[in-house]
């Protein structure tokens, strides 16, 4: 039993949860046991959820092994989903053994957990205990009709104080606070915390032990030269004054950004806090690390810059789900959550079951705190791009009708009130605006999903509802005042007009047919540029590299490539293609027009005259690169053991280690007079960046059946 002088974050409840059997609490060690039979967290602050959840899938990591960034992807996806197919939850032995090796002791005198014992001695006072309690009103702010105030500070539960310790080391106030001397320096201000003002989107399972697994992100650099350690698992106290370490994966990315060091002060025992400090940790500058869990909107400068969403509690989750279903690409103004990459790897019963948990805390980027909220999204994974591109297009062309439409109700409903009232302008929007505009939202989200399941223009549809709202916010008005009547119905009459389209508005996201069109024509552009010369030198250096150390490539493919995404692929292919001598094309296509064609019509026939040749069909007909490998063992004696073995390595190989090995083999198949299928090889590596296990499959497939069945058929 543990003693009452000790709180420990490992072992005591304080993390309240919810299972089969109703809600109780738990410490971390029974979270990360029991996470097979606990369905959700049931924190009520939203931001320490999202603080909780973070650390618990650091510990899970940690546990199962899946935080090795010597894994490469297809040794950690496999592992994984081996892990969950699991019905016992978490190795037992493997995580008392980890509990075991760190101290989770709030009030440790040496190293309490998350805390820095140093601050008793290095700042003169401590900060009071209304100033680490979120809603408590502290120092000169007035209480109005809170009874929290300085000169009565009630004491907290230790566990209610350590889940405001971890919203302050990821929501944490930039601006005044206790002022710390560490060595020569010192200072009375924080910057703010890492996860200030946003809104993180969780994975969420059906239980926890599937919401943690599915929630760990991906390794995606190279190689990490340094060891990843979480805030507890440090071998000494980080020095003040110190550079920053790297954001290493997953421990610091996820549990060690924090700008703020607090130190709790027990009561009589280890039930209550009484006092606290909260200062700043450290003056150095922010590393440029994004959370996986946020969605990113890139910025329009030089260079860009990757912002997070903002949290506003007034903004409902539907809003965000193009951002959620689109795959990652430049073409778009906002990015998904990295951790999202890894979900269509899961297996089928975990992966269609999966919803998305929402965690926002609204916060300007200062010192107020407006509002956290929290929301679950149903199962969404199938509407991803990756699953059913025409469902993610029409998701993607609704919510920017949606928003577009917005901004236009918000605009006219401005010139009209300046209209009725002739009003100077002014940066505030008046009272029609603000009406009109909630009443907007709140009828818009039905409008949504009436939209998804029918093919009504999304414009008029919003269009119908932003009218209605205008309405009535303005039906008073429109009754009192002639001048409004007349400026609402013409504010009426523009909402259906198209305005024109600003510089920065979302494109709508290419359909297969189109992707494959635009494979044809860039291959063949290619081609044609490699009949100069020095044009083909200068594709050809770009063979197994990434896009970034291609520089003399961007005068030729920048232009090409642009808002179809998948750059490395595009490069991939133009260096493959630089590799072909351009005279034997010409040479080739010469004697097609004297000779019968060789290539064997029984395994790839031509597509008939009245079918789309961008079509599922008549493209699945094209030789892919296993049926040119099973051609080069028919025709050019290749060894068809080893090119057997070679398919399979191909097929297992990450992204980087398949560009790599790319030009080799490409490299023996030209020189075998045996030309891939350009445009069919990069639909393929496209595809393959979110559905490598779809792509092996028709990569295997046309090799045995191209190998086999023709030789079967050949008398």
């Amino acid at each position: 039993m543990t003693p009452p002088d000790r709180f420990s974050a490992a072992d005591d409840p304080w993390i309240d949860v919810r299972d089969q059997h109703g809600y109780h609490r738990t410490g971390l060690r029974g979270l990360i046991l029991d996470a097979h039979t606990i369905e959700d967290l049931a924190v009520a602050a939203a931001p320490a959820a999202s603080a909780i959840l973070r650390i618990a899938t650091v510990l899970a990591a940690r546990i199962t092994g899946l935080d090795d960034p010597e894994l490469n992807a297809d040794t950690w996806n496999r592992h994984r989903s081996e892990l969950l197919g699991r019905t016992d939850g978490f190795d037992t032995d493997a995580v008392n053994t980890y509990f075991a090796k760190y101290s989770f002791d709030v009030f440790d005198p040496l190293r309490p957990w998350m805390q820095d014992p140093r601050l008793r001695e290095q700042c003169a006072i401590p900060s009071g205990i209304n100033t680490l309690v979120f809603g408590r009103p502290a120092g000169n702010n007035l209480a109005w009709l809170s009874p929290h105030h300085d000169q009565a500070a009630m004491p907290l539960p230790t566990g209610e104080a350590l889940q405001h310790l971890l919203i302050h080391h990821y929501y944490g106030a930039s601006g005044g606070c206790t002022s710390r001397t560490a060595g020569t320096l010192t200072c009375p201000r924080a910057a703010a915390g890492p996860l200030r003002g946003t809104v993180s989107f969780h994975p969420l399972g059906r239980t926890l032990y599937e919401t943690l697994l599915a929630g760990i992100p991906k390794f995606t650099a190279d190689e990490q030269s340094e060891p990843d350690h979480c805030p507890w698992e440090e071998p000494q106290l980080p020095d003040p004054q110190a550079p920053l370490p790297p954001a290493t994966w997953p421990g610091r990315r996820l549990t060690g950004m924090n700008r703020h060091s607090v130190l709790l002060v027990p009561g009589d025992d280890a039930s209550t806090v009484t006092n606290a400090y909260l200062t700043w940790s450290t003056q150095q500058p922010r590393l440029a690390v994004t959370d996986p869990y946020l969605v990113v909107r890139t910025g329009t400068g030089r260079p860009p810059q990757a912002r997070p969403r903002r949290a506003d509690a007034d903004r409902a989750w539907w809003r965000e789900l193009d951002s959620l279903v689109l795959a990652p690409d430049e073409q778009h103004a906002t990015r998904r959550p990295e951790v999202f990459d890894t979900l269509n790897d899961l297996p089928p019963p975990v992966r269609k079951s999966l919803r998305v948990r929402v965690h926002g805390f609204d916060q300007d980027t200062k010192t107020i705190q407006r509002r956290w909220y929290t929301a679950i999204t149903p199962p969404l994974l199938a509407w991803s791009q990756e699953h059913d591109p025409a469902r993610a297009n029409r998701i993607s062309e609704c919510c920017t009708a949606a928003e577009s439409t917005a901004s236009r109700l918000t605009f006219l409903t401005n010139q009209a009130w300046k209209d009725t009232c002739h009003a100077a302008p002014s940066s505030k929007d008046p009272s029609w605006t603000a009406t009109a505009r909630s009443l907007y939202w709140q009828q818009a989200e039905a409008a949504f999903w009436h939209l998804l399941d029918t093919d009504t223009p999304a414009r008029i549809t919003f269009a119908d509802t932003a009218a209605r709202a205008l309405r009535t916010a303005t039906a008073s008005a429109r009754f009192r005042h002639r001048a409004a009547a007349r400026a609402i119905a013409t504010a009426v009459d523009a909402l259906y007009t198209r305005p024109p389209p600003p510089a920065h508005a979302r494109t709508l996201m290419p359909t297969a047919i189109e992707y494959r069109r635009h494979y044809t024509g860039f291959t063949a552009k290619v081609e044609k540029a490699c009949t100069d010369p020095k044009a083909r030198r200068t594709l050809r250096q770009g063979r197994g590299r990434p896009v970034d150390d291609c520089n003399g490539m961007h005068r030729f493919l920048s232009v090409l490539t642009h808002g179809y995404g998948q750059r490395r692929v595009h490069y991939t292919v133009a260096s493959l293609i630089a590799h072909v001598d351009p005279l034997d094309a010409v040479r080739a296509a010469h004697a097609t027009s004297t000779e019968q064609p060789t290539t064997p019509a029984a395994t790839n026939p031509d597509p008939a005259p009245d079918l789309d040749p961008y079509s599922p069909a008549t493209w699945r007909k094209r030789p892919n690169l296993g049926a040119t490998l099973a051609h080069a063992v028919r025709t050019a004696d290749f060894n068809e053991t080893r090119t057997d073995e070679l398919l399979a390595v191909l097929v297992r190989l990450s992204e980087n280690q398949l560009h790599r090995r790319l030009p080799s083999l490409t490299g023996r198949l030209i020189d075998a007079d045996l030309t891939p299928d350009w445009p069919v090889l990069l639909d393929d590596l496209a595809q393959r960046d979110h559905d490598r296990g779809r792509v092996a499959t028709r990569w295997q497939d046309a090799f045995y059946r191209t190998l086999y069945l023709t030789s079967k058929e050949t008398p």
